[in-house]
């Protein structure tokens, strides 16, 4: 039982589950990001959130820079919470780790999700013009302060960026070094979202996750930059509880 604690935490639980949200923070984030959500979905929806190594009460382990190993941790642990209809949110480096895992349940014969939500990430096939986790300290610094991924509050702890860092560097190795080629449909309804203002992920490579689908896919683009979800809570989670309820 140890892992399925470590691995998953419930940010908003029901008596009588009708369906289960899982979600995947983005990189450098621990599952607390996701529980201003909880008050925006249905009663009937469990929130569970994905608990990456490296951060929060997983502070003391060392962050994975390779998503396939990722996924072979995280995978066994959701093995059990499987039985109710659910779905997959990701954002950024989540977008990524909800791909593979669903792929993951499909290599071991396990139930697939009713709808997958990629959000904040170009399509997995397209490389990154931009890789950053080679960057010198100074750099790499600059680089994500540039995208938003550093709260203001957080810039004025030097030591806290200190500790921050390192698990993001972590993180974007992971995401950066993810090679992936098309090799069919992806077989399960899924919606992409983003921000019109993200200077990381253009409207195109968000549009063009539509090639993994013969079916098409619905793509949504919100005012903001790589961090839109953040201002925009509400509406997502009516979109998420639309589609899935």
């Amino acid at each position: 039982m140890k892992s399925q604690v470590v691995w998953l935490r419930w940010i908003k639980k029901s008596d009588s589950p009708k369906f289960r949200l899982f979600c995947f923070p983005y990189a450098g984030a621990g599952p607390e990001v996701y529980r201003p959500w909880a008050q925006y979905l249905g009663e009937e929806v469990e929130l569970v959130a994905v608990h990456y190594p490296g951060r929060e009460s997983r502070g003391d382990e060392t962050a994975c820079t390779n998503l396939p190993a990722l996924i072979d941790g995280l995978v066994p642990a959701m093995r059990p919470h499987l039985a109710i209809p659910f779905a997959f949110f990701g954002h950024s480096m989540g977008a990524y780790v909800a791909f593979l895992t669903e792929k993951a349940l499909v290599e071991h014969n396990l139930k697939r999700p009713q709808h997958l939500f990629f959000s904040g990430a170009r399509a997995p096939f397209l490389q990154e013009e931009n890789p950053v986790h080679q960057l010198d300290k100074i750099g790499f610094l600059k680089a994500i302060i540039a995208m938003g991924g550093i709260p203001d509050e957080v810039k004025k702890h030097p030591e806290l960026i200190a500790q921050i860092l390192p698990i993001l560097r972590a993180d974007l190795t992971a995401c950066e070094s993810f090679e992936y080629r098309i090799r069919d449909d992806l077989g399960v309804p899924f919606t992409v979202l983003g921000g019109d203002a993200d200077p990381r992920v253009s409207t195109e490579a968000l549009s063009a996750w539509r090639q993994l689908s013969s079916t098409g896919a619905d793509v949504h683009v919100y005012p903001g930059d790589h961090f839109f979800l953040n201002q925009h809570r509400a509406q997502i989670a009516a979109l998420i509880n639309q589609t899935v309820i």
